[in-house]
Parts: C-alpha cells; sequence; structure tokens
C-alpha cells in the first residue's frame, strides 16, 4: 500500500510539474504596459511559456526602483524553488527602462541604476531616450537624435505606427519584423561606438536574442 501511495504522488507530481519549452528561464520587469506587452507578446511567438518567461511591470518606474524590483522577485523565486520541486528558479533577471532626454536627471538615474545592476547580476535593456526608439527599428534603420522620449514617440507615429498610443497594445505584424529590428540595433551600436555618442541607442536586442537563443530552435525568429 506504501509503494503504491509512493507511485501516485510521483505520478501526480509529474502532472502538476510546470511546462518548460525554453533552455533558460527569465524574470523581465518593465518600466512600461507597452514594454509589458512586446515581451509578453515576443514570448509566445517564440513558444516560450510563462514558466520560461515571466514579465512583471511593477508600481515603480525609476531605473534603481526597476532593479531593486527585480532583485526581490528573483529571491522571492529562489526561496520557493528550494522549498517546492515544482517551481523554477529565474536564470536570468532582466530590466527594461528609458535613459529619456539626454542630459536629464534620469540619465544620472539610468548610469546609477546600471552600476546597482551590475553588482546584482541584474542586466538592463535600456533605451535612449526611450523604448520607441526600438520600435522605430522594427520599421526602418535610423541614427538622427532624439531629444526627449515624446519626439520618439511622435516621430513612431506620425512615419510608422498612427494608431500608436503608449501604454497600449501593439499590431501582431510589429514582430514579423524582430529580425530588422535586432539587425538595426546593432548596426546602431557600431555607430554610437564610432560616432561616441549614445543617443539614440538601445539594448534590448540583446535581451531580444537570449529570449530567441533560449526558444525551442524552429520557433527561433533570428535564425535561419
Amino acid at each position: 500500500m506504501r509503494e503504491r501511495r509512493r507511485f501516485q504522488d510521483k505520478r501526480s507530481l509529474a502532472r502538476r510539474a510546470p511546462v518548460r519549452t525554453a533552455s533558460e528561464t527569465f524574470l523581465i520587469v518593465t518600466e512600461g504596459e507597452t514594454e509589458r506587452f512586446y515581451f509578453e507578446e515576443l514570448a509566445k511567438r517564440l513558444l516560450l511559456t510563462t514558466v520560461d518567461v515571466q514579465v512583471v511591470d511593477p508600481p515603480v518606474t525609476d531605473p534603481i526602483g526597476l532593479v531593486q524590483r527585480a532583485k526581490e522577485l528573483r529571491s522571492k523565486r529562489r526561496a520557493e524553488a528550494s522549498r517546492n520541486p515544482i517551481i523554477v528558479a529565474f536564470d536570468n533577471a532582466w530590466v527594461v527602462f528609458d535613459r529619456e532626454r539626454p542630459g536629464g536627471e534620469r540619465q544620472g538615474q539610468a548610469n546609477s541604476a546600471v552600476d546597482h545592476a551590475r553588482t546584482a547580476n541584474v542586466e538592463c535593456a535600456q533605451s535612449d531616450p526611450s523604448f520607441e526608439y526600438w520600435l522605430i527599428l522594427h520599421h526602418k534603420f535610423t541614427t538622427r537624435p532624439f531629444f526627449s522620449a515624446q519626439e520618439a514617440e511622435d516621430h513612431l507615429r506620425e512615419e510608422h505606427m498612427p494608431v500608436y498610443h503608449k501604454g497600449g497594445g501593439l499590431p501582431v505584424s510589429l514582430f514579423d519584423s524582430v529580425r530588422t529590428a535586432v539587425e538595426n540595433a546593432n548596426k546602431c551600436r557600431k555607430h554610437r561606438r564610432e560616432a561616441a555618442v549614445t543617443n539614440p541607442s538601445t539594448d534590448v536586442d540583446i535581451l531580444v536574442r537570449k529570449l530567441d537563443d533560449s526558444a525551442p530552435a524552429d520557433r527561433s525568429l533570428l535564425k535561419s
């Protein structure tokens, strides 16, 4: 009777075990709703489950606060995983935020957040001036400077996405151009190094590459 119960317990545990499709797990803490929607939709495209990728949009929006929240959530999940074998700890913790206006107070906060994140083993996917620049790169390559997040948002709306609303959803067709965006972001990074400028720039492509590498091979958006 005891052996049968042990077998039943193991079978029950197997039924309750979370479904994983990725080689690594990710915690992504975003500054806003648009970013959260983007990464949730990207995860679906890559056939990554909510066990593989958890995207969180907390009440805090300052870069240092986002890093701190990522640390807290990662530690909480690690503690839960140590007590419960069906819970999976995060292999990667990322924060996604905007640097905003060049020379503004936010730039100093972003620099401090990056330093804090480095010591905490948290990765930063920051955009200068904003996430909207990353969205623009889905449509074209440009290194024209944007002197505020609003300017980048206006350009995105006027040139590429007339119905774009910050904090709202995104057209699913946008994700057909993820490879283009990654390639354009890499070209921008080379330009940034050569010209010694930071605006415009984005590191969101690095996170996207990591997610794509972790996905099942037949769901990759970047591999031929």
